[in-house]
């Protein structure tokens, strides 16, 4: 799994959408740590979050992921898919939606 390469925690915060505790992430291209601006995923409702300058993590809204660079959401869409590919792995079949 993806925390056990890099797993860094950080300020615990509550998924808005499923209120699940998020406390660490992972990056998946290298071992760099979150900063204020870095997109993340709810590894459970795979939500897209944004870190805070106090490495809290809120929901962003529709309007911003609207106004994201294209590249960036091909990149949260492909960490999604594998989030959910692990998911469906791990719980054996099917689970989760893209």
């Amino acid at each position: 799994m993806l925390l056990e390469k890099a797993g860094v925690s950080h300020v615990e915060t509550l998924c808005p959408k499923c209120g699940w505790r998020l406390n660490a992430s992972a990056c998946p291209t290298d071992d760099r740590r979150p900063e204020g601006g870095d997109f993340s995923l709810c590894g459970k409702c795979y939500v897209v979050l944004r870190f805070e300058s106090d490495l809290r993590l809120k929901a962003v809204s529709e309007a911003e992921l609207e106004a994201l660079d294209e590249d960036i959401l091909e990149d949260l869409q492909k960490v999604r898919t594998i989030l959910i590919s692990l998911a469906r792995r791990d719980a054996g079949g099917e689970r989760g939606s893209a």
